[in-house]
Order: C-alpha cells, then sequence, then structure tokens
C-alpha cells in the first residue's frame, strides 16, 4: 500500500504482483456480477460473486472519489483519489493506467 497527496487530493494505491488482469477485464472489472471465477457444481461456491469491486466503486463516488486501476502481467495497481474540492475532480480526472504505472516503478527504484 502507498498513500501520497498533490493538490488535488490524497491517494490511496494498493498493488501486487500477481498475474495482473487483462485489458478486456478491466473495462468490466468494475460493473456489478462480473467474475473471472468459475461457479457452478464442482467449481467452488455457487454464490453470487463478482460485488465487491463494484459496491467499492459506488460507495467511493458517492463521496467525491474517484477508484481506478491499471494492471500489465506482474503488476496491478488499484488507486483511489479522494479529492480535496469536488469540482477538481471533474476538471481533472485520475491520471490514465499508464501514467500510473510509471510512478509506481519510479517509486520502486
Amino acid at each position: 500500500i502507498t498513500t501520497s497527496h498533490d493538490r488535488q487530493g490524497v491517494y490511496y494505491m494498493v498493488h501486487d504482483t500477481g498475474c495482473g488482469i487483462n485489458q478486456k477485464d478491466q473495462a468490466k472489472i468494475f460493473k456489478p456480477f462480473f467474475t473471472t471465477k468459475m461457479t457452478g457444481p464442482g467449481k467452488g461456491s455457487q454464490l453470487v460473486r463478482g460485488l465487491g469491486l463494484s459496491a467499492a466503486f459506488t460507495m467511493l463516488g458517492r463521496y467525491g472519489a474517484v477508484f481506478d486501476v491499471a494492471s500489465k502481467p506482474g503488476r496491478t495497481v488499484f488507486t483511489v483519489r479522494f479529492n480535496y474540492n469536488k469540482e477538481r475532480m471533474i476538471k481533472n480526472p485520475l491520471p490514465d493506467g499508464k501514467e500510473i504505472m510509471e510512478e509506481m516503478e519510479v517509486l520502486e527504484q
């Protein structure tokens, strides 16, 4: 977990070195009920899955926060930004995933 701040707000970044999330799935991970997990007989629980990121995205958005993901093989970064001013959030959206990944690589050096 990494934290930082700038003139726009406070950032919380959670990163790991897992297998990554492919581009196709990144576009869907904040949608309700989306999952890459297998469900059904012989494949684990049959409980409905895929609400965690959607719920977090919705709750954070209600408070004016921005929740985003950047991923490549071997590296995923989830970023939450709490803005000091809600109007700034609209004018200055979260940097794109590529920029976040580059910043994380600089921090690791």
